[in-house]
């Protein structure tokens, strides 16, 4: 099991009340965004803030991720260059809609790296936004060892494809499952689009268990009230747990008695079954709970 990423919390960059506490959020991770929430005016400004507080601050087990500008405009190599200075655990690459956008933010990153003398390679996220972004994931997410998670945004996809945004997301399925398939066969984290919902807890905890059943292992929150439901949603529910190892103790005393078939409460229990248990004893391990 690898890094938890349940709840990534992106903040303002320009505005340096915000960016100060980044380190202090119960978030598994801070996105730091220097693209669409930063007014053109406070560019500058956002980037100082951020490379200040991760050159400054302890995040602890926080993941820091910046998101940087798009990549045709004229910000996105200054963003780079000080991204390479101070460091980040990753960069989401907005509006990814083919291996190019990595090349080029990779060439960058590579190009920086030698020219400051750092070892460290930062990890990538691309942004998937569009259609295209949609329709080239395998091409995307084969261009680059980097590259440690992807994120989904359906805002764009709305008007790309012309689906009706209903409550439930449906005319997102296949989409959200094209996605999480590929990030699957590439044995890497997929986080589900941002929701809307920053007042009805109970309707983000809602639509985030959604995405955790789908196979999404978390979401990127937009304000601070979406990351609790967050945590609790992308995690097994004590039930689940409850039930996971129940099935995983009697399937071992199985093999035991050479019996590789396993009934539980009338089901046929065989070992590509158990294993999708034993992943989620894991994940509840890896958060701290009681197994």
């Amino acid at each position: 099991m690898g890094k938890l990423r349940r709840s990534l919390l992106y903040i303002p960059s320009h505005n340096p009340k915000f960016v100060a506490k980044a380190s202090k959020t119960d978030a598994d991770g801070v996105i730091l965004d220097l693209q669409e929430s930063v007014p053109e005016t406070e560019k500058e400004k956002a980037r100082d803030n951020v490379k200040n507080v991760l050159l400054n601050e302890d995040f602890g087990r926080i993941e820091r991720v910046v998101r940087i500008n798009l990549l045709d405009s004229e910000h996105v190599e200054k963003d780079i260059k000080a991204m390479v200075e101070a460091q980040p655990d990753a960069l989401i690459i907005p509006k990814t809609h083919s291996e190019k956008e990595v090349q080029k933010v990779e060439g960058l990153l590579s190009k920086y790296e030698k020219e400051l003398n750092k070892e460290r390679k930062i990890r990538l996220m691309p942004l998937i936004e569009s259609a295209k972004g949609v329709l080239f994931i395998k091409e995307i997410l084969s261009s680059s060892d980097r590259i440690a998670a992807l994120c989904f945004g359906k805002e764009d996809l709305y008007a790309d494809t012309g689906a009706t945004i209903t409550e439930d997301e449906q005319e997102m399925l296949y989409i959200k499952s094209r996605l999480i398939l590929a990030a699957a066969a590439f044995g890497i984290d997929a986080l589900d689009s941002p929701y809307l919902y920053i007042q009805d807890t109970d309707m983000v905890e809602k639509l985030a268990r959604r995405a955790f059943i789908l196979g999404f292992c978390g979401g990127q929150a937009i304000h601070p009230s979406q990351v609790a439901p967050f945590n609790r949603a992308f995690l097994p529910s004590k039930e689940q747990l409850e039930e996971a190892m129940e099935i995983v103790t009697g399937f071992r005393k199985s093999m035991e008695m050479n019996q590789p078939i396993y009934v539980y409460k009338g089901r046929m229990m065989d070992l590509p079954i158990v294993e999708i248990y034993e992943k989620i004893i894991e994940k509840a391990k890896a958060d701290g709970m009681s197994v």
